[in-house]
């Protein structure tokens, strides 16, 4: 068993490839919705919910099968392990995500200024030394 926390006010995010988030868990579990991910449930899963995993560092959400009333659940919770998938698998290119794109372009554009400015710094700093080392 896992210890979870479900995620809420989630219901307005979409997969961007998938559409709905069930479609996404099972594109990439490989299995079909079936029974409630919570350990003390036994209701068929309706939607695929947002969860972290407790204790977890870095603070991935992930996917799992729930059902309409444990997707409300608030505080922690034990869920049947096996069943998570990244809530961004999806979003791997550049093409199919902007935010990354822009990033990108955003890393790239400082560090061309960084280069840029480190080679005028060069080249000003070789200047002031050859012009010292004239004598008269």
């Amino acid at each position: 068993m896992v210890l979870v926390k479900n995620l809420n006010n989630t219901s307005w995010k979409k997969c961007p490839k998938c559409g709905a988030w069930k479609n996404h868990w099972e594109k990439f579990s490989g299995k079909k919705f079936n029974s409630c991910s919570s350990k003390d449930c036994d209701q068929q899963a309706t939607l695929g919910a947002h969860v972290i995993i407790a204790g977890s560092v870095n603070r991935s959400h992930y996917i799992i099968p729930l059902c309409h009333k444990c997707n409300k659940r608030k505080g922690l919770f034990d869920v049947k392990s096996g069943g998570f998938v990244s809530a961004v698998k999806c979003r791997t290119t550049r093409k199919d995500n902007v935010g990354n794109s822009a990033i990108s372009f955003g890393s790239l554009f400082l560090f061309g200024l960084t280069a840029y400015g480190l080679y005028k710094g060069y080249q000003y700093l070789k200047s002031k030394n050859n012009s010292n080392n004239h004598s008269i």
